[in-house]
């Protein structure tokens, strides 16, 4: 009987741990620097309107961006400081999104637009 519980916590053990374990830098990229994605395709943006009151799920919203941006954009959901997530298609590198998030800081409707990153704690090594 001790025999399996020690086995079982053993196994649970190495689950957990190998579950922790994050990621490790690339080789030759300084720690916590993210990799750069060259070929990124989709992306998501960050936008809060200056006009805390407007429907951001509007059609015609996501169709003006859109135009504005040179790509589409589609809506996602909103977030709690009162701005909203948008979905980028046809976005091919880096340099491609900056250029959309520029243009859309443009807009004199927009108050800032960002990209939306999936943050992540660094573990101290």
């Amino acid at each position: 009987m001790i025999g399996k519980q020690l086995v079982i916590s053993i196994i649970g053990l190495l689950i957990v741990s190998g579950c922790a374990a994050a990621p490790g830098p690339l080789e030759g990229e300084p720690p916590g620097k993210q990799p750069v994605v060259q070929d990124m395709r989709t992306a998501r943006v960050i936008i809060k309107f200056r006009d805390p009151g407007l429907d951001a799920s509007r059609s015609d919203i996501a169709e003006s961006l859109s135009a504005h941006a040179g790509t589409n954009l589609a809506y996602l959901r909103s977030i709690s400081v009162g701005a909203h997530v948008f979905y980028l298609e046809d976005v091919p590198d880096r340099d491609a999104l900056t250029e959309i998030i520029r243009r859309l800081s443009e807009r004199p409707d927009i108050l800032y637009v960002e990209e939306d990153r999936i943050m992540r704690h660094q573990l101290e090594r």
